[in-house]
């Protein structure tokens, strides 16, 4: 396993748990590892904190079986704010239904317990990493629609597949030839003249 020290110093971290030496043992190497850690007891306390901070915070880990509040209603009040932060379960348990609430609102990852240090780090990262590049590809993908949005304001713009048939052609294409676009999907650019031009 290897880790991306750089990337993890970007990331804030919200971890709850409700067994005070588990806490304290993960918190600890995990505030040396991140930007910055909030420490929550148990669910209730941890869904407060994300309410607070949830601009910030990149990732949540926690412990299923918790007082006051469990792990599956905190994620279920986080799903509500944020719906695709990487969550990661801690449990001593497999139970069915859990596995089915787990699935059902889209946990990244389980880990029993007691834990792997590593391997949870290492999950923090895969998921951290994954949800980057969606919201960098997301990103790109509306600054794209952003400049093709301008482009078909002030140019012709049309698609060809590879025997030259129109496949797409914008608003400012059909008003400059003076086709309709329905008329323009499957022709030639050969066959295209503007009315001013055409042939009697």
């Amino acid at each position: 396993m290897n880790f991306d020290q750089n990337f993890l110093k970007t990331l804030t971290v919200l971890y709850a748990e409700d067994d005070s030496h588990a806490r304290n043992t993960l918190s600890g190497i995990l505030l040396k590892l991140f930007k910055k850690v909030f420490v929550a007891e148990d669910g209730r306390q941890g869904l407060e904190y994300f309410k607070r901070n949830y601009e910030t915070i990149d990732v949540v880990i926690s412990d299923i079986n918790m007082p006051h509040m469990s792990g599956m209603e905190m994620l279920e009040g986080i799903r509500k704010i944020k719906k695709d932060i990487p969550f990661i379960f801690t449990t001593a348990h497999q139970e069915r239904d859990f596995l089915v609430d787990a699935i059902k609102f889209g946990v990244s990852y389980y880990a029993n317990k007691p834990v792997n240090i590593k391997e949870i780090i290492y999950k923090v990262q895969e998921a951290c990493q994954a949800q980057y590049q969606f919201t960098v590809a997301l990103h790109n993908h509306k600054e794209a629609q952003g400049y093709l949005n301008v482009i078909n304001q002030v140019a012709i713009v049309s698609k060809t597949d590879l025997l030259g048939d129109i496949t797409y052609v914008n608003e400012m294409f059909c008003r400059i030839s003076g086709y309709e676009q329905s008329e323009l999907m499957g022709a030639s650019h050969n066959l295209i003249k503007h009315p001013e031009t055409a042939t009697v």
